[in-house]
């Protein structure tokens, strides 16, 4: 048994460093269809079974205690499929730390930034479960003028189809079509409240199902109106992003940096507190992340966050006037290339996980 609770504590370390390591550089809500890097080391720890039990030549027989003491150590442990998957969630958090938060390797948190904003939806059996049905809309959080975009998909073939979009806190019935076609495009309107619920009366021969799915609806708290050419600081290459703030507050924005504006190379994170108007920060890329030659790099896929604060300040979202932004060739020559210096906090985790390995 001993070796047992050796290996779920040892797990236990990892598992927290890694959440830790994990929520503080990915920075946003996982809702990924692409598992991260640790996830299939990570599903092989939480579905092993327990190991045969040690030989008896194993056994100290001289002792008494419930749990018998072993002569030979804890050698075997590192056979194990727990071990090896943590000895892999330990490389994999090494890897991680070499890296600044504000600048992560697409590889790492790509598929993350790219789904962040996925609806997720759910089969409905019908006919005694031969057939299904579900509601697919094309995001969850939706900005104005974005439309309520989806689709139903069925099994089998439909007759029509009557959509009814509500406020999802007082039930008041906003928009409401029938049709015979499965996919739909609903214009939403600026003054609609936050919290949605889009609901469909689906008919078909041999019967008839109600489906539902909540979404929810902002009115762009700002909007990124410009994006400077990129220019060197020390190890990092800086661009400067001008928005227009409607509501004050904590914002976060998150953007790829691409080389070409077709090869990934990081995600960007940048956050600060800013007031109403026109307000500028900064996003930095790490010369770690970048090309080894000079290369044209490009700021797409943007992600404007107002942050919640405090309890009842609502999370809001703005847009970007481009879907990708130029900042102009750089050249690595000119970079700073010393190494990333881990913080305290991380040098801590990274001495526990060498420890750890050995």
């Amino acid at each position: 048994m001993k070796k047992y609770w050796l290996i779920g504590a040892a797990f236990a370390a990892l598992l927290i460093i890694g959440l830790t390591t994990w929520s503080a550089r990915l920075d946003i809500a996982v809702d990924a269809d692409e598992p991260l890097a640790t996830e299939p080391k990570l599903a092989q720890v939480l579905s092993v079974q327990a190991q045969p039990a040690a030989t008896p030549g194993s056994i100290n027989t001289a002792s008494t205690d419930d749990d018998p003491a072993y002569d030979g150590g804890y050698d075997d442990i590192a056979e194990t499929p727990a071990a090896e998957a943590m000895q892999a969630m330990a490389s994999q958090q090494q890897a991680i730390l070499q890296y600044p938060s504000y600048s992560q390797p697409y590889e790492y948190i790509g598929a993350a930034h790219r789904n962040w904003n996925r609806s997720y939806p759910v089969d409905i059996p019908v006919l005694d479960g031969d057939e299904t049905l579900s509601l697919q809309l094309q995001r969850y959080h939706h900005i104005y003028p974005q439309a309520l975009e989806g689709q139903l998909v069925a099994s089998m073939a439909i007759d029509v189809m009557r959509l009814e979009l509500v406020d999802a806190d007082s039930g008041t019935l906003l928009y409401s079509e029938s049709s015979d076609e499965q996919s739909f495009a609903i214009a939403l309107e600026a003054d609609w409240p936050r919290n949605l619920r889009l609901r469909a009366e689906v008919s078909f021969a041999g019967g008839r199902e109600q489906l539902s799915t909540d979404l929810t609806f902002h009115y762009p708290a700002a909007r990124v109106t410009a994006v400077g050419q990129a220019r060197v600081e020390g190890a990092d290459v800086v661009a400067e992003v001008t928005a227009e703030v409607e509501q004050a507050g904590i914002y976060r924005l998150r953007a790829v940096l691409s080389k070409d504006e077709s090869q990934p190379l990081a995600v960007l994170t940048a956050r600060e507190k800013l007031a109403r108007g026109q307000q500028r920060f900064l996003t930095r890329a790490h010369h770690s992340v970048l090309p080894e030659h000079a290369a044209e790099l490009y700021l797409t896929d943007l992600v404007l966050e107002r942050m919640s604060s405090h309890p009842g300040d609502e999370q809001g979202f703005g847009q970007s006037n481009r879907t990708s932004w130029p900042l102009g060739i750089v050249n690595p020559a000119d970079i700073d290339t010393s190494p990333y210096q881990p913080d305290a906090q991380e040098q801590r985790q990274i001495e526990f996980l060498r420890n750890w390995q050995g």
